[in-house]
This record gives structure tokens, sequence and C-alpha cells, in this order.
């Protein structure tokens, strides 16, 4: 999943990404989400939080945006 999100964050503008809009492009660019299991959020939300490319910005109150 490490070299899908940053295939995502390097595309999307400012190289951020809410995570709602990373689980929308993920849903388009990986058959691993494609099945009823939401099991691939958590593992994209994992991968966000323990991968040091992946920064959370700070200061945002509702939801959460990650950028490279």
């Amino acid at each position: 999943y490490a070299q899908l999100l940053h295939r995502c964050l390097k595309e999307a503008p400012d190289h951020t990404l809410s995570l709602k809009e990373v689980y929308e492009w993920v849903l388009q660019h990986s058959q691993k989400a494609r099945n009823k299991d939401r099991g691939w959020q958590n593992s994209v939300r994992h991968n966000l939080s323990m991968n040091a490319a992946f920064q959370k910005v700070p200061g945002v109150k509702k939801g959460s945006l990650w950028r490279l």
C-alpha cells in the first residue's frame, strides 16, 4: 500500500489529500479495494500513520489531510 499511497499523493494538487479523497483514489486504482471487505481502509490508515514519507497536516479540525 505504501507505493500506491505515494503515487496517490504525488498525483494530487500540492501533494495533499483528505483521507476520504485518498480512499476514493485507492478505490479507483486498486483491485484490492474493490472487494466488500473494508480491511483495505485500515491498511491505508496504518500506512499513512506509520510511514515517515507521509505527513498528517496539523491544525485540521474535521477529518484529516495527508501529504508527501
